[in-house]
C-alpha cells in the first residue's frame, strides 16, 4: 500500500507546474526520505521475500544518511514554505530571512502575536469553573 501512495505522490509532483525549478526536486528528495524512514522502520517484508539480503540494513541507513545530507540545505525553506489559496510564497521569518535582520523580526513577530492579547474567551469559559473548583489554582492570577 505505502508503494503505491509513494508512486501516486511522486507522479502528482511530476505532473505539476511549479514555478520554482528547484521544488520539483526538493519535493522528490523529501519523498525519497518519507520512502526510506517507512523501510528503516519495517523493511520486514522485503527480507521475507528476498528483496532484501545480508547488510541491506547498512544500505539503508547509509541512503537515510546521504538523503538528509542533501536534504539539509534546504530545510529553512521548507519549514518557512506557505501555501496561500490561489499561489504557493515564501514569508520571511526570523530564522533566516534574506534582509538579516533575525533580531528584530522575531521580536516584531513576538510583538504582533495573537498570544499577547490575553487569554482567549473560550478560556475562562471553560477553564474557569475548573479554577474556582481547585482551592490551589483559585489563589492565582491569570
Amino acid at each position: 500500500m505505502m508503494y503505491v501512495t509513494l508512486n501516486i505522490v511522486r507522479m502528482h509532483i511530476g505532473q505539476q507546474p511549479f514555478k520554482c525549478p528547484n521544488l520539483k526536486n526538493v519535493l522528490l528528495l523529501l519523498v525519497r526520505v518519507f520512502a526510506l524512514k517507512e523501510l528503516l522502520r519495517d523493511s520486514m517484508p522485503c527480507f521475507e521475500t528476498g528483496f532484501f539480503t545480508k547488510g541491506s540494513a547498512g544500505l539503508l541507513n547509509d541512503a537515510m544518511k546521504a538523503a538528509l545530507v542533501e536534504l539539509r540545505p534546504h530545510m529553512i525553506s521548507l519549514v518557512e514554505y506557505k501555501q496561500s489559496v490561489d499561489n504557493y510564497y515564501c514569508d520571511l521569518s526570523g530564522i533566516g530571512n534574506q534582509y538579516g535582520d533575525i533580531y528584530e523580526t522575531t521580536l516584531n513577530q513576538a510583538m504582533g502575536s495573537k498570544l499577547n492579547n490575553g487569554p482567549p474567551d473560550y478560556f475562562n469559559k471553560i477553564m474557569g469553573p475548573m479554577i474556582q473548583s481547585a482551592p490551589h489554582l483559585s489563589q492565582a492570577k491569570l
